[in-house]
């Protein structure tokens, strides 16, 4: 059967796409809280007063690795409530001994009024902002956490709602954030999916204040994808200012930028540029520009160059250095191949056509040969590939055949028996695997049998037989 293979590439981290909630960690959302179509549903609880507010109470089962590296089943807890008519993310509770380097789940969508549907409100689609509040918690009852502590800085890995449209603001200012994906998109260390759903960042949402000289305490991921979208995504001020960003990737849709929103991208302490890189895609439009203390960078155009026209992109790439290379979709998500598993034909990227494993000029053949009843009957030749998934079984043709027997009508002793050998097939089955074959004739007289039978267990006779190689 075929499957499909996603490769790294050398010079970029690859993405796939594959749905997976178990994402560069241990932690994995429980079956029970994933529907048929795969969004992770929350457990409703109740309404309680949580932060002098009313939120309402939901949960989600998980299996998680331990402060100690054991593994262990729990719950993340999650505070909601209303902007608007948009449902969003208050706090969230952790188990108090949950190991902090794994991903933190958020739900897709609580059904609060319990009518097995889910309307707009009852998915998540925003976060409250710099009200957002991650606790680690011992024991939960009724609305009360017992021995919360605050472990909003030690968030490293995020995986947010699918329906989620927008961050609040500063709601994930100066955290250690790492890697940061969307329920359903597996992650990649350093990287931050922007999913095709997010229309806007509010001030600060994942950066700092533009105070100050060096980067501060901000997110430590490294690259930057928005992933291709028919609307578009609105910034405002400082939503990705001093961050450690060396890559942003625009794909298809329109960004509307401002000069104080991707700035003040520094090396971490530093005022030294570390932004390496702009992709951009034919067919996105961006506004304003990526240049405000972001020092100089290179520019990767997804498409063919016939289609690329620098002044498409000069008024928002002001600080480009000119140097401009052309690329195929798999730079963004790594070489996308239909392994047939089949080592003599070549694995070559279905996007740029790249081969990236030459095909062998033959199978590297392990054979065996299975004579189960007997090497007067026929048997079977299995033949494996070593390095791959080809494999065929045909006949074995029978080394001996039995053409039958004549005795004497008269009561003498005279007995004929005759066999016919086949030679090719013994030569074969001892060169294939690799085994020693005798075959000839041996006599006894009954009554020298005795206790140790006619033949010993390396072939020789025992004593009062007559045994000859033929």
């Amino acid at each position: 059967m075929k499957k499909k293979l996603f490769l790294m590439l050398a010079l970029v981290c690859a993405l796939s796409c594959l749905f997976i909630l178990s994402v560069s960690a241990n932690a994995v959302v429980s079956e029970k809280n994933i529907d048929e179509s795969g969004d992770v549903f929350a457990n409703y609880l109740g309404d309680y007063t949580i932060d002098n507010s009313s939120q309402n109470i939901s949960s989600i089962d998980i299996s998680y690795k331990t402060e100690s590296g054991a593994t262990k089943e729990g719950k993340l807890y999650f505070a909601t409530n209303l902007w608007g008519s948009n449902r969003q993310i208050h706090s969230t509770y952790i188990p108090a001994d949950f190991d902090m380097s794994q991903t933190v789940y958020m739900p897709d969508k609580i059904d609060i009024n319990g009518d097995g549907s889910y309307s707009y409100n009852e998915t998540i689609k925003g976060t409250q902002g710099d009200k957002n509040l991650y606790f680690k918690y011992s024991s939960y009852n009724e609305g009360v956490f017992s021995d919360t502590v605050d472990v909003k800085n030690q968030l490293v890995k995020l995986s947010y709602s699918k329906y989620l449209e927008y961050f609040g603001p500063a709601a994930y200012a100066k955290l250690a954030l790492t890697t940061v994906t969307y329920n359903g998109k597996e992650a990649v260390e350093g990287t931050f999916f922007v999913s095709p759903r997010i229309t806007s960042f509010h001030g600060g949402s994942f950066g700092g204040s533009a105070n100050g000289n060096i980067n501060g305490e901000t997110g430590k991921f490294t690259r930057l994808v928005f992933e291709e979208r028919t609307g578009s995504v609105n910034f405002d001020q400082y939503c990705f200012c001093r961050n450690v960003i060396e890559e942003v990737v625009f794909l298809r849709g329109t960004y509307n930028l401002r000069n104080d929103a991707i700035a003040y991208l520094w090396k971490e302490g530093t005022n030294t540029p570390c932004l390496k890189r702009v992709v951009v895609e034919s067919g996105a439009v961006l506004s304003s520009t990526i240049s405000w203390n972001v020092g100089t960078y290179d520019v990767v155009f997804i498409g063919d160059e016939a289609n690329y026209s620098a002044d498409e992109f000069s008024s928002c790439l002001v600080n480009a250095t000119g140097n401009v290379s052309f690329e195929k979709i798999c730079y963004v998500y790594g070489h996308t191949v239909e392994n047939d598993n089949d080592c003599t034909t070549a694995l070559a990227c279905e996007d740029c056509g790249l081969v990236l494993e030459d095909a062998y000029d033959k199978h590297d053949e392990k054979v065996t040969i299975e004579y189960k009843d007997g090497y007067s009957s026929v048997g079977c030749r299995n033949v494996i590939c070593a390095r791959c998934d080809y494999a065929v079984s045909v006949e074995a043709p029978a080394l001996f055949v039995c053409l039958g027997y004549s005795a004497s009508e008269s009561g003498s002793a005279g007995l004929i028996l005759a066999y016919k050998v086949n030679h090719e097939a013994i030569e074969n089955y001892k060169a294939e695997t690799n085994s020693a074959l005798e075959y000839g004739m041996f006599a006894v007289l009954k009554s020298n049998i005795g206790e140790n039978g006619i033949l010993n267990a390396d072939g020789s006779e025992n004593a009062g037989v007559i045994k000859a190689d033929l």
